[in-house]
């Protein structure tokens, strides 16, 4: 990966919405080189896509929770039925597997303690 396309990276991860005249700009590339660069890291899958990043707090959404999981079993079967069943929570943002202690570790957000409790 050379310094023009670590810059592209760089520039696309803080605003995936900038147009390639823009984006060419600030990473000192004229548009067509830009945009040649772009989509050859799009096609080895380097760039996977584009996300929006929306504000939780403007969703009501002001606890972040941090949640270690111990599960009795460690096989193979019990870690698919937890991830099956967590896969679902719109609440659960990032889920770990670990090693030591805990089996897992959730980022679990919700509005307050309160709904917490009732998770």
């Amino acid at each position: 990966m050379d310094e023009a396309s670590l810059r592209i990276l760089d520039e696309l991860q803080k605003n995936a919405e900038l147009s390639n005249a823009e984006l060419a700009d600030k990473v000192h590339l004229s548009a067509s080189p830009c945009w040649r660069r772009v989509s050859e890291l799009r096609e080895r899958g380097v760039i996977r896509g584009s996300v929006a990043l929306v504000d939780p707090v403007q969703l009501g959404l002001l606890v972040n929770v941090f949640v270690h999981v111990t599960l009795e079993k460690q096989d193979k079967a019990s870690l698919k039925v937890f991830t099956d069943a967590i896969e679902g929570r719109a609440e659960v943002m990032e889920c770990y597997l670990m090693t030591g202690e805990a089996d897992f570790m959730l980022r679990v957000v919700v509005e307050d303690l309160l709904r917490y409790q009732d998770w």
